[in-house]
């Protein structure tokens, strides 16, 4: 759903895009209720929804166990703990 919104394919959806989204799949929304959802979703408040904010709109937080795996299996694939996973890492 978020690609199909992402019409320009930066990676992220902004107002229009979210709103044109919506009207797409059918959903009956003004574009102020469009703009409003959007910046209640937009949490680091930069104008856009990413996909990370998409995510967590949808799915919601994962709860501590889920977190604590999610966790464990970075740290396994980053192997130099410089907080990102590399093609280095990976090989």
């Amino acid at each position: 759903m978020f690609y199909n919104f992402d019409f320009d394919g930066n990676r992220k959806i902004d107002k229009q895009e979210f709103y044109t989204g919506l009207k797409e799949y059918g959903v009956a929304i003004t574009k102020r209720e469009a703009e409003i959802l959007l910046e209640y979703l937009d949490t680091n408040e930069d104008g856009f929804v990413n996909f990370d904010e998409f995510l967590v709109a949808i799915r919601g937080q994962p709860n501590k166990a889920r977190q604590a795996m999610i966790d464990r299996a970075f740290a396994k694939l980053d192997k130099d703990g410089n907080g990102y996973i590399t093609a280095f890492d990976i090989r």
